[in-house]
């Protein structure tokens, strides 16, 4: 999350840390703590395709979600960024129809 705060602050008491103080004080700002990286996660092997359909009685139309699990793909190359696009694309086409 961020904060933009924008103006002369200079001619307030404080300057722009006395801005920095109240931004804090207004959002109650914890103090800063060390980066704790995110673990890694196993995904399951599913060999066979898993489904659930059901009907609700009161939906208004019908919907379909297609997931597919797999790890995450690096994106370190411009070929890396292309993939992602072109697989967005597709979802975006697939999810439309």
């Amino acid at each position: 999350m961020a904060i933009v705060a924008v103006g002369d602050f200079e001619s307030l008491s404080g300057g722009s840390g006395g801005v920095v103080d109240l931004i804090k004080e207004l959002f109650e700002v914890a103090p800063e703590s060390e980066w704790v990286e995110t673990p890694a996660l196993s995904l399951s092997v599913h060999r066979d395709p898993r489904l659930s359909c059901f009907s609700d009685s009161e939906a208004t139309n019908a919907s379909v979600v297609v997931d597919c699990k797999r790890a995450r793909q690096p994106v370190e190359t411009e070929g890396d960024y292309r993939r992602t696009i072109l697989e967005h694309l597709f979802h975006e086409a697939l999810s439309s129809r």
